[in-house]
């Protein structure tokens, strides 16, 4: 049981919009006394071509109906579980638009706008 969440997610966005122009339009929410999941990855600074670095929390109501990137939270109480992953499989299309995209550019300027 969550007393406060302060979380944003962005909107629905047109396919191969880049994040930090999908982050403009994001929307802020706070949730209180609400029951849910709290998810954090940790990824180290050489993951950040493909997953955020460092600690990155998301949120998701019990029910279902709320959530996103946690930007705050507090709670009295925490049942906590802890797994740790040292390998995971990363699908990549092997068709399309995807084939021909520089992936060379480093976004880390982009993801500390949107972060």
């Amino acid at each position: 049981m969550f007393e406060k969440v302060h979380a944003r997610a962005v909107s629905a966005v047109r396919a191969g919009t880049l994040l930090v122009n999908a982050a403009k339009t994001q929307g802020e929410f706070e949730f209180n006394n609400v029951e849910g999941t709290l998810v954090c990855f940790w990824s180290p600074s050489y993951a950040s071509a493909f997953n955020v670095p460092a600690y990155h929390f998301h949120f998701l109501s019990r029910d279902r109906s709320k959530g996103g990137h946690v930007l705050d939270v507090s709670a009295a109480k925490l049942r906590v579980g802890v797994q740790m992953l040292c390998e995971y499989d990363v699908g990549l299309p092997d068709q399309g638009s995807f084939l021909t995209t520089d992936l060379s550019r480093d976004a880390a300027s982009d993801l500390a706008k949107t972060e």
